[in-house]
């Protein structure tokens, strides 16, 4: 049961045009959200993306945001603070990649934003505006195994 739903989260059609998908893999900023999420565990409950123009053009650049969802159920406080760890680290990662101090333009994704919110604060509204970007195959192959968001 465990390796079909790691098969079903790994392959499962990506909700993202294949042109993002292609520029975060590139420059590697796939692998550096995940990175940033590693050794959370269960406190970072889901990560959703907001991408406002789906429809770029391959000379223009992405406008991304990022909802990053703690859980309340344990320990909030750490969980806050995972998630605000996990902010940064992103925020870090696509400055370093992305923004030219020169011309202070972003190249190929801009990131807009990067929120922090509790799962109770995370209303039926903002999940019908946002995409969750999936990260089960992660969480089915860390060890110890880290649980599943069921509602992805």
């Amino acid at each position: 049961m465990i390796f079909q739903r790691w098969l079903a989260s790994r392959y499962r059609r990506s909700a993202f045009p294949d042109q993002f998908e292609q520029r975060l893999t590139r420059h590697k900023l796939d692998r550096k959200i995940v990175d940033a999420g590693k050794k959370l565990g269960s406190d970072i409950a889901a990560i959703y993306f907001d991408l406002t123009n789906e429809e770029a053009s391959p000379d223009e650049t992405y406008l991304l945001g990022i909802v990053i969802m703690y859980q309340t159920e344990d320990d909030t406080a750490r969980a806050k603070a995972a998630a605000t760890s996990m902010k940064s680290k992103i925020e870090t990662a696509f400055q370093a990649k992305l923004y030219s101090n020169t011309d202070h333009k972003w190249k190929d994704i801009e990131l807009e934003y990067v929120d922090v919110i509790s799962d109770e604060g995370f209303s039926y509204r903002i999940s019908q505006i946002l995409k969750p970007w999936r990260l089960e195959y992660i969480s089915l192959g860390a060890d110890p195994q880290q649980p599943i968001n069921k509602e992805s």
